[in-house]
């Protein structure tokens, strides 16, 4: 309870106080660094749960609308044999598997196909039949994210036999498994985040904006350590991410205004900086 009141405080005049800045200067660097840990705990938290509260429905509603289009797409009639490499069928070529179902949205971005079996396919086929993949002899053909056509070889597809029977026993498993998704995604989305969007995303922003603020500092002549402009970045960004969370509901304002949090980072560090130069004395502070 001691140390959620500290975290209280600290988070409270990181925001609204400029002479707590001072303050800062005057502690240890590993309690500014342990105010970051904390903030960025509770901020993936938060983002967490609200993520949850939203992904999770539509994921499973997803999830369970493919599997579903997915079952009505596969024929009936349809037995394919991946052994050693390559495959065969009970039908002559091409096979061609459509689609599944999907939302308007992404029907724009997809083909009318998701697969297409040709022994003697060529890249030409996947135009021609306006498919996803083409399986031929030897290889699996598609094309990447930049619209580059891709081939790889048939030997990671372990030996199995692929039928109507098999596909509706592979989505009943996928509903098993969607039963726990509710309990274990909001953990995983914590985890992510904390690691990846505050650890490695919002702490690499500060070290690099606090190397900006120093040169500023310098170039002001403003007699204050690199130590202490890290300091100041990483209250300072309390603020970018207090309205980081505020502004989860509205992802597409990323798109809009790329970077923002990074230069809204600097701009409130640079303003705190020179408030607490009006209001200390940097030498006394940083001897």
């Amino acid at each position: 309870m001691k140390k959620l009141k500290t975290f209280l405080y600290v988070f409270k005049n990181s925001v609204t106080s400029t002479k707590y800045y001072n303050d800062i200067l005057k502690t240890d660097f590993w309690f500014s660094l342990k105010y970051f840990l904390m903030l960025s705990f509770f901020a993936s938290l938060i983002f967490s749960a609200f993520s949850s509260i939203t992904v999770i429905p539509e994921t499973i509603s997803g999830i369970k609308s493919l599997a579903e289009n997915t079952r009505k797409v596969y024929p009936e009639d349809l037995v394919i044999n991946f052994k050693e490499g390559t495959w065969e069928t009970n039908k002559e070529d091409p096979v061609i598997i459509p689609m599944p179902d999907l939302e308007e949205e992404s029907k724009e971005y997809l083909p009318d196909n998701l697969v297409l079996f040709d022994k003697n396919g060529t890249i030409d086929k996947l135009d021609e039949f306006n498919t996803l993949f083409l399986f031929n002899n030897e290889n699996i053909i598609y094309k990447n994210d930049g619209n580059a056509v891709t081939s790889q070889p048939l030997d990671f597809i372990p030996d199995l036999t692929l039928d109507a029977k098999t596909v509706n026993s592979g989505i009943d498993k996928i509903y098993k498994y969607l039963k726990v998704l509710p309990y274990v995604l909001p953990l995983f989305i914590l985890i992510f985040t904390f690691l990846f969007n505050y650890l490695g995303g919002v702490l690499f922003n500060v070290l690099f904006i606090a190397i900006i603020l120093y040169l500023v500092s310098l170039v002001a002549k403003v007699k204050i350590p690199f130590i202490s402009t890290l300091k100041i970045c990483i209250h300072a960004v309390t603020i970018p991410v207090l309205l980081q969370l505020v502004l989860i509901p509205f992802p597409q304002i990323n798109s809009y205004l790329p970077g923002w949090f990074g230069i809204f980072t600097l701009i409130i560090s640079i303003y705190f900086m020179f408030k607490m130069r009006e209001e200390a004395d940097f030498k006394k502070l940083d001897k």
